[in-house]
């Protein structure tokens, strides 16, 4: 990335990076030094760094809610950008393309966010859309990552979740899919599991028009069209 330079970024010790932030290094094609940045989210740890486009994404775990931009379009000057709030789920942001990314935060209520955000201009990213899901819904797998489904081409987003009933004491284990080729609009709500006892649908993919969803116990292929279920497979 970079134009072709080589762009990392990493510390000695975890200590060090806590102290002193992360620094980020420039390379040319012969291994040398080009430039770098010091200081990077200093007294954060961070949770992962992406490489989208022209910028470097610093994703800060803990209790930081934000991630740094790093406008790395020129390699021989690295530049401190904006930032992101990530505050809540995986603390990440999914890439929708290189200047459109999506991330899922925690409202004030406790209810799950999804962000819809414009980083065409690295200094000053925008929230372009945002929907929030109801709040009886809840993620199955807020730690992890791979439970959310990012579609790029189709332009879909997806992720689990858990409706829970307290009136009747039931829940229901559920995917959630998105379209967001203009904004963030609700395509249907898949139910994976009408009696969920702690095995959620925690993997989504959408081949053609199905939508395959994947728990401990089953896989369910879904109508995307629909919401109707077109099969179901044990697998223990």
């Amino acid at each position: 990335n970079a134009k072709g330079h080589l762009t990392f970024a990493g510390t000695d010790t975890v200590e060090l990076a806590k102290n002193h932030g992360t620094p980020l290094y420039v390379l040319d094609e012969k291994m040398e030094f080009v430039s770098g940045l010091a200081g990077i989210l200093p007294g954060k740890k961070i949770k992962s760094i992406k490489f989208i486009g022209e910028n470097a994404y610093f994703v800060a775990g803990g209790d930081s809610e934000k991630t740094v931009i790093i406008d790395i379009s020129d390699p021989s000057k690295p530049v401190a950008a904006g930032s992101i709030s990530t505050e809540g789920f995986s603390h990440e942001l999914y890439m929708l393309s290189e200047t459109k990314l999506l991330g899922a935060s925690v409202d004030s209520d406790g209810s799950t966010v999804i962000s819809l955000f414009d980083v065409s201009d690295a200094a000053n990213p925008k929230t372009v859309a945002s929907y929030k899901l109801e709040s009886n819904f809840r993620i199955p797998c807020a730690d992890d990552t791979r439970c959310v489904m990012i579609d790029a081409d189709k332009k879909i987003f997806g992720l689990p979740i858990v409706d829970a009933n307290p009136a009747s004491e039931t829940e229901i284990s559920a995917y959630i899919l998105f379209d967001v080729s203009q904004g963030i609009a609700p395509m249907g709500t898949y139910t994976h599991d009408t009696a969920y006892t702690g095995d959620a649908a925690v993997r989504g993919i959408c081949i053609d028009n199905a939508l395959y969803t994947v728990s401990g116990e089953r896989v369910v292929a879904f109508s995307v069209e629909n919401c109707t279920v077109i099969s179901s497979q044990a697998i223990r």
